[in-house]
């Protein structure tokens, strides 16, 4: 452990006289700090983040990386992403960020923070289709790629960040085309007292999109649960077309899309139920998962555990 980073809920085995986490050393993260990227894809009103934030900043400090208020700025901006499918939890998310930041020993206090890497899943399109690819001013290319988020995010609120917007040719022409600065710009110059509404809109989701289609060294979460008896049809259809083997309950869905936002060799950390551990609907998952990926850790939390 170093200062500020307890690590005494970690277990360590001993093999050829060195000691190593029992858990592994996950070869394939980052190995450069900055480098690392860690996703919160329900992230509420931000728990998991701060706590990682807590973890990372005293690790770029020893590294030498920086002093805390640049760790703090740096973790921000490069470590940490969120989505989460109400808008009001994002902004209290973001607040929670800041405030983490803001009273981190020694880091200055009040000042200047980078924007984070925060968005909202859920927002609807609104506005009609005309006033969005109005946005573009004239871009042929760029003109393309808002017609088809409009058409892509009609069922944001329902599906949030089960969406892949990979799988679209067009997505892959946002991710190579066009960075979020650059789109930032685009929207400054759309006047407010007209279009301020889609503008917005759209900027909060293309933030989405480019966290959506990013991967990742983590994924952390504490997954949505909803059976499938439960869910609106647009997520039933939603879900078994894209997540057949998991599509019984909205908690395994999120299991089964957690686990592709990582890169290979990533790794996702997820508070869910266990009843797709035994429950005879979810064998062909677990063939899945036992094929496919790698079992670190299951533990069994049990009543009151919360």
């Amino acid at each position: 452990a170093i200062p500020g980073v307890p690590l005494s809920y970690l277990r360590f085995v001993q093999e050829d006289g060195k000691w190593r986490p029992a858990a592994g050393s996950y070869e394939a993260w980052a190995q450069d700090i900055d480098a690392l990227k860690i996703l919160d894809p329900c992230c509420g009103s931000g728990h998991f983040l701060v706590a990682a934030f807590r973890m990372l900043v005293p690790l770029h400090i020893h590294l030498g990386k920086s002093d805390a208020a640049s760790a703090c700025a740096s973790v921000i901006q490069n470590n940490l992403y969120g989505l989460e499918l109400d808008k009001r939890c994002v902004e209290i998310a973001v607040f929670a960020m800041a405030l983490a930041a803001l009273t981190y020993p020694e880091s200055g206090g009040y000042r200047p923070l980078p924007q984070m890497n925060i968005a909202c899943c859920g927002l609807s399109v609104g506005a009609a289709k005309e006033e969005w690819t109005a946005l573009a001013n004239g871009n042929a290319a760029l003109c393309q790629a808002m017609d088809w988020l409009y058409n892509f995010y009609q069922n944001a609120p329902v599906l949030g960040s089960l969406l892949k917007p990979e799988d679209s040719d067009l997505g892959k022409l946002i991710k190579h085309n066009f960075d979020k600065y650059s789109f930032s710009d685009l929207l400054a110059r759309v006047r407010p007292d007209e279009q301020q509404e889609a503008g917005l809109a759209a900027k909060g989701l293309l933030d989405a999109t480019l966290i959506l289609m990013n991967e990742y060294d983590l994924v952390i979460t504490n997954v949505p649960y909803l059976s499938r008896g439960k869910q609106n049809p647009v997520l039933q259809k939603h879900c078994e077309i894209h997540f057949p083997t998991a599509k019984n309950d909205l908690a395994t869905v999120f299991l089964d899309r957690c686990l592709q936002l990582c890169h290979t060799g990533g790794t996702a950390s997820i508070v869910l139920p266990q009843n797709w551990l035994f429950l005879t609907s979810y064998k062909k998952f677990r063939e899945k998962l036992l094929t496919n990926d790698t079992w670190h850790l299951i533990a069994r939390l049990g009543p009151q555990a919360f």
